[in-house]
């Protein structure tokens, strides 16, 4: 069994490296394009994200094998490579090559999250007893990359300040490099256990009498063997079993349907309206630190409460407070200090409830699907997710919307969300 040592070790790695490059590249963007442009610019490159997660994520976790994790990882740093070198390249007018850099970069992040968030939802089942221990092993990892995320920004912005934009690109890259390489032996590790078939161990084991145990281990092995050669077979399964808990996904994808959080578009939101750099990345750590405290809160409330009731409860406090930004902005259309702070207060405090209910729809998902489905389930769930998320980088980057309406609509989509969720039987 992989221990618990092996998966916090690259949860703080990988951490370290996709919360700086998240925080940096909207920045960047921020200060090298025009003010006018910055906005639609981020978000069009984060829609070219989306859809390498749309059809990557899919693909390389219906495709998973330990022998493809070197590959993938491979695949990863040569990306990170060709993307830092676009992005030296850039000098604020040849957007053919920061929209070259985010390709690279959006392939770097599907095999990121192949390598580890996925593969985490599931090894964390493996390794709990109870729906106890599940629920604290998912919140346990997800605040590791909170607090690693709560750092980062005040890092990459003294890198900024001090050394300029190129050397930040440079520092960036050799971080990565330095801990791909040091990590490697532990993906590979963490991969072949998430490989194998069922345990007598976990959550969902069950004793059964040698003979028939055999029997199901043979017929894992033979799906298992199909799955990962046939993408198609694998994916006509995969739609079979998200019956169970197709609301659920639903609900999940519609938590990316936001501009209230304190990254991305956010971000340049606020650097256009004249918040100091110091103050965005503020805003920003402690929008994390917000997220650790919800992942100290959800699984009090989930054993208290119950799973599903946990979810409602937790995420009527996010709509909440993402109603309370869209009513401020919407009303107020002077951005003065004051009504920043509010917007600004009201964002850290939303991330409480996004934590928590990102945990609470964690453990439906991990507790809906079996040992061979969960890997590829959370491979679609993360696709539902970003097929969300390009349609609001496109409404984004068509400047078809005020800022104002995406937060109302960010408020809507949370609302269904909670349908989705209430319905979910």
């Amino acid at each position: 069994m992989t221990s618990w040592n092996d998966l916090i070790y690259l949860r703080i790695s990988r951490s370290a490296n996709d919360r700086a490059w998240d925080y940096f590249l909207p920045l960047f963007i921020a200060f090298t394009v025009s003010a006018d442009a910055s906005l639609s610019t981020t978000a069009l490159l984060l829609a070219v994200r989306c859809v390498a997660g749309i059809v990557l994520v899919p693909l390389f976790t219906n495709l998973w094998t330990p022998k493809r994790a070197l590959t993938y990882a491979i695949i990863e740093n040569l990306s990170l490579i060709a993307s830092g070198l676009a992005l030296y390249r850039f000098n604020g007018t040849n957007l053919h090559i920061l929209y070259l850099a985010s390709v690279f970069m959006a392939i770097e992040s599907a095999t990121s999250k192949t390598l580890t968030s996925v593969i985490e939802k599931h090894q964390t089942v493996l390794q709990s007893q109870n729906d106890i221990d599940l629920s604290k092993a998912n919140a346990s990892l997800v605040r590791i990359d909170l607090i690693v995320a709560a750092c980062i920004p005040f890092l990459v912005n003294y890198l900024l300040v001090h050394f300029g934009h190129k050397s930040c690109i440079a520092f960036l890259i050799g971080l990565q490099l330095i801990n791909a390489t040091l990590s490697l032996p532990t993906s590979l590790r963490v991969a072949r256990q998430s490989s194998r078939t069922r345990t007598t161990e976990g959550l969902f084991s069950s004793s059964i009498n040698p003979i028939n145990n055999k029997k199901e281990d043979n017929n894992t092995k033979l799906d298992q063997s199909k799955s990962s050669t046939s993408f198609s077979f694998s994916f006509t399964t995969l739609l079979h079993q998200s019956k169970s808990c197709f609301l659920i996904l639903i609900a999940n994808a519609l938590l990316y349907f936001t501009v209230i959080s304190p990254n991305g578009i956010m971000l340049v939101f606020l650097k256009n309206n004249g918040l100091d750099s110091f103050w965005i990345a503020s805003v920003s750590s402690l929008g994390q630190v917000a997220g650790v405290v919800g992942s100290y809160l959800a699984p009090l409330v989930i054993e208290k409460l119950g799973l599903h009731n946990a979810a409602l409860v937790l995420l009527t406090g996010q709509i909440v407070c993402v109603g309370g930004v869209a009513a401020v902005i919407m009303f107020y259309s002077q951005l003065n200090s004051v009504i920043l702070s509010t917007i600004c207060i009201l964002t850290i405090f939303s991330r409480v409830g996004l934590w928590g209910i990102d945990l609470a729809l964690r453990q439906m998902i991990q507790k809906s699907t079996d040992h061979n489905s969960r890997i590829p389930m959370f491979g679609m769930a993360d696709s539902m997710a970003q097929c969300v998320g390009l349609c609001l980088y496109g409404i984004v980057s068509t400047n078809s919307c005020t800022f104002s309406s995406l937060t109302l609509a960010s408020t809507l989509s949370l609302s269904v969300a909670w349908c989705c969720i209430f319905n979910q039987t």
